[in-house]
């Protein structure tokens, strides 16, 4: 089976796949950027799984955090888990993603010193980091090489 696709179209699928990639790319760097960032202790205001439903209305769960922390004097409040997707169709993936973060308890965030708002709780990338940004990158080069439909007439 060949796809194949009209110039405009070709395009807008190339444009669509390349800004994902970016975006993916973005949050890969902060992701292994934040592994050396400075860190402070975060009193956690929230924590738990969250029910949503996805775009063909099963269910979907998703991490729920609000933490509040310190920086020279100024408190910020904070809400991500980690730089990477997040998640799941299964309940208990996501409350594993949760384990030794309780409402209440002190854990270390990490911040980024220019910009202390940016911050997280779980530093690092993952590997689904990677299998996300290689599946953009390659379904873009896929658009950008695949045959017109006016090449093959």
């Amino acid at each position: 089976m060949e796809i194949e696709f009209s110039g405009l179209s070709r395009q807008l699928v190339v444009l669509a796949f390349g800004g994902a990639t970016l975006l993916q790319f973005g949050a890969l760097w902060f992701a292994i950027k934040s592994e050396f960032w400075p860190w402070v202790d975060a009193r956690i205001l929230e924590a738990g799984v969250e029910r949503e439903e996805d775009s063909e209305g099963g269910e979907y769960f998703v991490p729920r955090l609000r933490y509040e922390y310190r920086v020279a004097g100024k408190t910020y409040t904070g809400k991500r888990l980690a730089f990477r997707p997040k998640g799941s169709h299964r309940a208990v993936v996501v409350a594993k993603q949760l384990e030794g973060i309780a409402a209440g308890a002190m854990h270390r965030v990490y911040f980024a010193p220019r910009y202390p708002r940016l911050c997280v709780l779980v530093p690092g990338p993952s590997k689904w980091n990677y299998i996300v940004l290689g599946f953009l990158a390659g379904a873009t080069l896929l658009a950008a090489v695949a045959p017109s439909a006016s090449a093959g007439s």
